[in-house]
């Protein structure tokens, strides 16, 4: 088959898992997807769904860990990320794919200055001198909107204010003009003001370059605001797959449906109105036989209890991992669910 050129990642049947006393743990169960030049895809759901292990297993972060990749591929431009040598993919982070990590406090290295910390990266993938390096780490603060850049380059990550280091990690993360730009959980701790403009800032950066971008979150708004394509995420699968219009406008999971119901609206005008996903995500040394949404969902049948769904292609690009809309070929009306649209 023939290579798309416009296909900056393609992630086939990745499968990761973590070796602990308790047992195999799987953190990332048979998942695929692709991202092209210019698109960008949104990766959600709850905490411990996968997604964050998803992208470390992508840039190969896991040495040093229990965790492993045992089975997949991870194609970038082509080329299977999982067969390079450590020392290949050095050569690929922080240049042609970088990220976004979501706490800059611990990510910024607190005895070095946040100038030299982009320098740093320059000079590693592009052999630039000190003098050079340094000036284009002055340029990239002012790119990302970081006021009097020269005189923040020489100070250190507790001298800036949470925006301010999460932006200087949006500097060091494009410094190299990546193809694939990964953004895990940006705007963590961030109040709302300072969200949007970091969230604005990087679609910005993404437009500006033609790069993809992968937007990992458990927030839907922020998938709302930044993102093509939405890929739901639960007990290390994906659950259902779509355009961000679709998916706003006509959830297929029960799961999905859930997390749109628990954003509070405009019209929430007390506690009880808030709606809650019945129980709770299952350990995963602990999975269910059947659908692993099955025992927190309103639709569950027998056959959900005792099978695993397929990720069912409804039509185009439209994927959902269900038994409701593979067996009876039937919309799921959820009783709370309204689109944004109110329709």
């Amino acid at each position: 088959m023939e290579k798309d050129k416009d296909i900056v990642l393609q992630v086939e049947n990745l499968q990761t898992s973590f070796f602990t006393e308790d047992g195999e743990l799987k953190a990332v169960n048979d998942v695929s997807f692709s991202i092209e030049k210019g698109q960008s895809l949104g990766i959600v759901g709850e905490s411990g769904s996968g997604k964050s292990i998803t992208s470390l297993s992508i840039l190969r972060l896991l040495t040093g860990t229990t965790g492993k990749i045992i089975g997949g591929k991870i194609l970038f431009k082509g080329e299977d990320l999982t067969t390079f040598s450590e020392k290949k993919m050095q050569s690929i982070r922080g240049n042609r794919i970088s990220m976004i990590f979501q706490e800059p406090m611990t990510s910024l290295n607190p005895t070095i200055t946040i100038g030299e910390q982009i320098a740093e990266v320059i000079r590693g993938h592009q052999k630039k001198d000190r003098k050079s390096a340094w000036e284009d780490a002055v340029k990239m603060l002012s790119g990302v909107g970081i006021p009097e850049p020269e005189k923040r380059a020489k100070q250190y990550p507790f001298q800036l204010s949470g925006g301010m280091r999460q932006r200087v990690m949006i500097a060091i993360a494009i410094s190299c003009q990546p193809e694939l730009l990964i953004a895990d959980e940006p705007t963590t701790a961030l109040d709302v003001t300072i969200q949007a403009q970091i969230l604005s800032l990087i679609k910005k950066i993404q437009r500006r370059s033609g790069g993809a971008l992968v937007m990992i979150t458990h927030d839907l708004g922020v998938i709302a605001e930044t993102c093509d394509a939405v890929a739901v995420m639960y007990c290390g699968k994906i659950v259902e797959y779509a355009s961000v219009a679709e998916l706003f406008e006509s959830p297929k999971h029960p799961y999905t449906m859930g997390l749109l119901n628990s954003i509070p609206s405009h019209e929430t005008d007390s506690e009880e109105d808030l709606y809650i996903i019945d129980g709770q995500v299952p350990s995963p040394y602990e999975l269910p036989n059947g659908c692993l949404f099955a025992p927190r969902c309103p639709y569950a049948k027998e056959i959900c209890q005792n099978a695993l769904p397929e990720l069912l292609n409804l039509y185009g690009n439209r994927l959902v991992r269900c038994h409701m809309q593979q067996t009876e070929g039937r919309e799921l009306e959820h009783d709370r669910w309204k689109s944004p649209s109110g329709s």
